[in-house]
């Protein structure tokens, strides 16, 4: 909708400056929105770190994955938060 520049900007800004698991992911969803791979990647990794000891939503990661065209690490994810009860 216009708005990839302040989308990658804040996302960044948010996942920098937190570290809330759930913030995180949704600074992971945003940016695979506007297909900043890269950076989803980066973030991805912090945030699944932090599903080792914290509750992180497998439904966003999963939602980051699809927008990644990850199918298979997609259903992973949902896979686990169902096994985990998660969801």
């Amino acid at each position: 909708m216009g708005c990839r520049t302040e989308t990658v900007e804040a996302a960044e800004s948010v996942a920098r400056l937190s570290d809330s698991s759930g913030v995180i992911v949704v600074a992971v969803f945003a940016l695979a929105r506007v297909g900043e791979r890269d950076k989803v990647k980066n973030l991805l990794d912090r945030a699944l770190d932090l599903a080792n000891s914290k509750y992180v939503c497998r439904f966003l990661l999963a939602a980051a994955y699809t927008d990644l065209n990850e199918k298979e690490k997609a259903l992973e994810s949902l896979e686990r938060g169902i096994r985990d009860k998660s969801t």
